[in-house]
């Protein structure tokens, strides 16, 4: 394989790390793209934008079905028309339901600050538990070490006594 060759083959590879001029012009493009797509977007209604969690645009209502009809009814200038506001209003009413539904429903889950407090807490107190068990088995061995020692005296004592 010639050295032009090699070096070709290092440009294709896709294991081979870019340089820093790569990377500075590739983070330069990523910018410019997005800066584009703000500005297209800045102009666009509501429904036609994509968002990270909305990949499909909205679809509008005059074309949905309602009881089994297919409705084509076009809004009027200055507001909804009959069927679009039929839609708000049980869209409206589906809302207030799920509002005294939550209300009834299970309490508020604890936030994750709260959570990491509790662990905190449980953690410190059973570090805490530990030192003190630490400090009462050492405390203990001390005072066996002691009695020990004590009785060690004793016996030399009861030897020397009934030596003399």
């Amino acid at each position: 394989m010639h050295e032009g060759d090699r070096m070709k083959a290092n440009m294709i590879s896709p294991f081979r790390l870019p340089t820093d001029d790569e990377v500075f012009v590739y983070r330069e493009t990523e910018k410019q793209k997005k800066l584009q797509d703000k500005k297209l977007n800045r102009d666009l209604k509501i429904w036609d934008k994509k968002t990270t969690t909305l990949r499909q645009p909205l679809k509008l209502f005059k074309n949905t079905e309602v009881d089994g009809a297919e409705t084509h009814e076009k809004p009027r200038a200055n507001g909804y028309s009959n069927r679009d506001r039929q839609l708000i209003a049980r869209a409206l009413d589906v809302v207030k339901e799920r509002e005294k539904n939550r209300e009834h429903g299970p309490k508020k889950k604890e936030g994750i600050v709260e959570l990491v407090d509790q662990k905190k807490e449980m953690f410190l107190v059973e570090m805490t538990v530990g030192i003190i068990d630490n400090e009462i088995k050492r405390l203990k061995e001390i005072s066996d070490d002691k009695r020990n020692a004590l009785e060690g005296s004793k016996r030399m004592l009861d030897a020397d006594k009934e030596h003399f």
